[in-house]
C-alpha cells in the first residue's frame, strides 16, 4: 500500500474523514469521545452535526491545519490531524478563565451531559494553558483507520507538524489519553504531566459518578524542538 499525505484545503474533503474520525475513536473505546462528540439521535445525525462544527472552526482559524493520508490507489481516507500552530503561547490566568468561562455547546444546555463535558474539556484545556507558555505547535487530534494501524500512518500525520515545528524552532505538543501515549512516546514525546480533572459537583448522580469511573486519565507530552542547521552549517 502505498500512503500519500494531504493537507486538507476544502470543506468537501471533510465527508470522507468524519465516518473514519467517529468509527475510530470507538476502537478502542475512547471514554471521551461522547463529551466533545455527542450522539443525541442517530450516529448519521452526529457525524453531520459534529462535521459541521468542525468544519465551522477549521474555518474560521487559519491556524489549524487538518492532514489527511489516503490510499493511494484506493483513494481512500485512513488517517487524519489536526495540528494547530500557536505562535504566542499562553500567560497566566488563561488557563483559569478558559476553565471558568468555556461552554461545551454542542450538548444539551442545562443538562448533566453538558455541565461534565465542561469540567472535562475546561479541564484538560487550563492545563495546557497553565503547562505551555510559549509558542508551539499542538497536535489536537489524530485518528487512524483501525483497519490501518500498524502501517505508519500515525507517523506520517505527527511528521507534518514535527518538521514544521523543527522549522519554526517551536516545540510539538499533545494531551493524549492513556492507550495512545505509547503510540506518542514512540513517536519522541515525553510525558510533562499528568492532567487531574476535578469533576467535583455539590449534586451528583448515578450517571454521573458512572462517567467519573470510566478511565478519564490524559497526559500532556511533549515532543522538544530540534535544533536545526543554519544555512552555513548547511553549507559546509
Amino acid at each position: 500500500m502505498i500512503l500519500i499525505v494531504e493537507q486538507v484545503r476544502n470543506a468537501a474533503e471533510f465527508d470522507a474523514i468524519w465516518p473514519m474520525h467517529f468509527q475510530a475513536f470507538q476502537n478502542p473505546y475512547n471514554s471521551f469521545s461522547k463529551f466533545f462528540n455527542p450522539v443525541h439521535t442517530t450516529i448519521d445525525t452526529a457525524i453531520e452535526i459534529s462535521k459541521a462544527r468542525h468544519v465551522a472552526m477549521w474555518e474560521g482559524n487559519a491556524a489549524s491545519h487538518w492532514i489527511k493520508v489516503m490510499d493511494k490507489e484506493t483513494q481512500h481516507v485512513i488517517g487524519a490531524a489536526l495540528w494547530e500552530l500557536n505562535q504566542s503561547g499562553y500567560t497566566v490566568g488563561d488557563g483559569e478563565r478558559f476553565k471558568t468561562s468555556f461552554k461545551a455547546t454542542q450538548h444539551v444546555e442545562g443538562s448533566e451531559e453538558r455541565l461534565f463535558a465542561e469540567k472535562l474539556i475546561g479541564g484538560l484545556r487550563s492545563a495546557v494553558m497553565e503547562t505551555i507558555k510559549g509558542p508551539h505547535m499542538e497536535l489536537k487530534q489524530m485518528v487512524v483507520h483501525p483497519a490501518h494501524r500498524g502501517l505508519g500512518v500515525a507517523r506520517l500525520l505527527t511528521d507534518w507538524g514535527v518538521e514544521l515545528a523543527d522549522k519554526s524552532g517551536l516545540d510539538a505538543i499533545v494531551v493524549s489519553v492513556p492507550y495512545a501515549r505509547p503510540v506518542y512516546e514512540k513517536l519522541g514525546f515525553v510525558c510533562v504531566k499528568d492532567i487531574e480533572i476535578d469533576f467535583s459537583t455539590p449534586e451528583t448522580s448515578e450517571k454521573w459518578k458512572e462517567w467519573q469511573a470510566e478511565d478519564m486519565r490524559a497526559f500532556l507530552m511533549v515532543r522538544p524542538r530540534k535544533q536545526m542547521p543554519n544555512s552555513s552549517e548547511s553549507a559546509a
